[in-house]
């Protein structure tokens, strides 16, 4: 039987004397302070590489911190489905960090038996070549405006590539519970720059309880897609994040690379076994295209999700 250990999310706990030091401190003082963790983030390298656990397929939601996923996950109706919950910590703290980490650094017999589904726009760092199979949904699929990346057709094409390649490893990368927040677009609109929703908690333009509530409502909507990801496929599936997000900690907000602190680092990695029903009905591509992408707009489509300065 599973045990959740009681605790004090983010969005509970007032903000400790260091969060609240580093929110009278200078702009140069918090670049510099960020810039510090991140050289030596480049030097401390630790963190769970998927490829050395056991999984058919591996969930990556994009952004989840584990005391998030304490707070929203139990309440939905795929948490009975685990067999096993526990924190761990990523090999990265954004995702082009992660997918150097896990796929990069990963030998070419492991990663040509994967087939890789995404929402995430960093596979451009990637050799596309070495993989079994790569849609990148997020090129088709998003909403123009937000940049979000739809779940319900990352959800189809990982299903069609499960169907079409059943004996090798999947990867399906959402971007949810990542900004933006899908039930509340309009709450943080911003132009085109969802980093704005934590300079907004930053400088207290949005209230960090607030916030931090939409972005679990946006875990609780991503979790409707592991569950029918795990009634759909046999076999072990392993949910985790690439990474977490700061919301103050160390005077720090988003998820810069290479910065080695616990608090973005710390991930969920939940075990299911999953007993496909083949009852999932799929949508043929152009019912779920959006918009047709050219390869200069994938830094746009980075800014938009506050990747890129």
């Amino acid at each position: 039987m599973k045990t959740y250990i009681p605790h004090s999310s983010t969005a509970t706990y007032p903000m400790r004397a260091l969060d609240k030091l580093f929110s009278y401190a200078p702009e140069i003082a918090r670049t510099k302070w960020r810039h510090g963790w991140v050289e030596l983030g480049k030097r401390v390298n630790y963190g769970r590489r998927p490829y050395e656990h056991d999984w058919d397929m591996l969930i990556v939601l994009d952004a989840c911190r584990w005391d998030l996923w304490q707070e929203y996950a139990p309440a939905h109706a795929v948490a009975p489905m685990f067999q096993s919950e526990e924190a761990v910590y990523s090999c990265g703290s954004s995702s082009d960090e992660w997918l150097l980490k896990t796929f990069g650094q990963a030998d070419d017999e492991t990663v040509a038996e994967t087939v890789y589904v995404t929402a995430n726009a960093y596979t451009h760092l990637l050799d596309l070549d070495r993989f079994h199979l790569v849609e990148e949904v997020w090129k088709y699929a998003r909403d123009p405006e937000s940049g979000s990346v739809f779940p319900e057709a990352v959800t189809n094409e990982a299903i069609r590539a499960y169907r079409e390649n059943p004996q090798k490893r999947h990867v399906v990368h959402y971007l949810q519970p990542h900004a933006p927040f899908l039930h509340c677009l309009d709450r943080y609109a911003s132009g085109v720059d969802n980093q704005a929703i934590w300079e907004g908690v930053k400088t207290g333009k949005f209230d960090r309880q607030q916030v931090f509530r939409d972005y679990g409502q946006n875990l609780q909507t991503v979790l409707n897609h592991v569950e029918t990801l795990i009634q759909n496929i046999d076999g072990t599936v392993a949910v985790t994040a690439d990474h977490g997000n700061f919301i103050g900690e160390w005077g720090l907000y988003g998820h810069p690379s290479w910065v080695p602190l616990p608090t973005v680092k710390r991930v969920p990695w939940a075990v299911a076994e999953g007993k496909s029903t083949d009852d999932y009905e799929l949508k043929q591509k152009d019912e779920i295209t959006t918009v047709e992408t050219e390869e200069p707009s994938i830094k746009e489509h980075l800014r938009q999700l506050g990747y890129m300065e």
